[in-house]
């Protein structure tokens, strides 16, 4: 057992841990939310966090940052937004 214990690595007790803390709390905090927000609200200010999050964890990995994104970006973006739309609409 001891021998066990010396060669576990550091992260996997961290990892197990974001893991429960970030999927774990989940249904508490959307229940403990919708209390109090609108669930329109609490699904766009979700969304503005996590995009939040993951663009400036791209921004410090180096990614580019341009002022007018190119064409075919755009037309990424549009489809995702048609994609989004769907998906509120109809509930999937």
């Amino acid at each position: 057992m001891r021998r066990w214990l010396r060669a576990l690595d550091w992260r996997v007790p961290v990892a197990l841990t974001a893991t429960y803390i970030f999927f774990g709390s989940g249904p508490a905090a959307t229940a403990a939310a919708i209390k109090t927000i609108p669930p329109f609200l609490m699904v766009g200010l979700r969304g503005l966090v996590a995009g939040t999050i993951l663009a400036t964890w791209a921004v410090k990995a180096g990614a580019p940052v341009s002022d007018a994104p190119p064409a075919a970006c755009r037309r990424d973006h549009r489809r995702s937004y048609s994609i989004g739309t769907i998906k509120l609409t109809l509930g999937m």
